[in-house]
């Protein structure tokens, strides 16, 4: 007498289709990952200027979000990007001080790195990445305005004349706090200047994220200049990261806020 397959009710049915899914979708995470070992890590942070490194836990939920936006942030850098999987060298990772998933870090050498809290995203992670590599304050002439301005959303360059040395100093030295936040450029371009229609000295923040400019005027102090920063740096919409969170649980909100899940 032939045997016969027992009939599965649709919910078992399901129960199947999607534990078949989810396996799928796991492995398809996973093959996204190229994680390097602790000896290619260390020679990779030898052998290179900057390294952005992402220490990971696989299976977790952000660390699975992160996945694809990592694959995009390596096919656009011309530094290397690299990923440790914590569940298997969690040495590495404890040496680094990583206790969540995941931590991105970018390294200048073995003896000096920055976290990166910003957004989870390519289009946040690489213009981080592409600041870095430039001076704290870029040269900016006329002829390189366009390519400058052009690395991330937001941009601030001080026209100064040659000799305000008072002005240089302290935009630099604001510039220094926020350096992993923004681009900064000095000009003392009279044509560029002309250009833009701005008398010395005076600071303008290059807004390409939105297509406009916000213009500080003046010889200012250093706080004055951190506060034109911070507010001509505000996204119309923002999302709510590491960095941002306390400053904006200690204000009344005015912008709206995208929490990450």
């Amino acid at each position: 007498m032939p045997l016969r397959c027992p009939q599965l009710s649709p919910a078992v049915k399901m129960h199947f289709f999607a534990r078949i899914l989810l396996a799928g979708l796991a492995a398809a995470v996973q093959a996204q990952w190229q994680h390097v070992s602790d000896a290619e890590f260390h020679s990779l942070v030898d052998s290179n200027d900057l390294l952005l490194a992402a220490f990971v836990a696989p299976w977790t939920g952000p660390c699975k979000s992160l996945a694809s936006e990592w694959a995009a942030t390596k096919s656009q850098l011309t530094y290397p990007a690299v990923s440790i999987d914590c569940t298997a060298n969690q040495t590495l990772c404890s040496a680094h001080n990583v206790h969540s998933y995941p931590a991105i870090r970018l390294f200048r050498g073995p003896h000096e790195w920055v976290r990166y809290r910003g957004p989870r995203k390519a289009s946040a992670i690489v213009p981080f990445v592409r600041r870095a590599s430039l001076p704290v304050v870029s040269e900016v002439n006329i002829k390189n305005i366009t390519a400058l301005t052009g690395i991330d959303r937001v941009t601030f360059v001080a026209y100064l004349k040659e000799d305000d040395h008072s002005m240089r100093s302290r935009f630099t030295k604001v510039a220094e706090t926020f350096r992993d936040q923004f681009v900064f450029g000095i000009s003392n371009d009279k044509r560029l200047a002309e250009k833009e229609n701005i008398a010395f000295p005076s600071i303008i923040a290059y807004r390409t994220d939105v297509g406009d400019q916000e213009v500080l005027q003046g010889t200012v102090t250093r706080s004055v200049i951190g506060k034109f920063i911070l507010e001509a740096g505000k996204p119309l919409i923002d999302e709510l990261t590491r960095r941002n969170e306390i400053d904006y649980m200690s204000v009344t909100l005015t912008t709206p806020l995208l929490t990450r899940d």
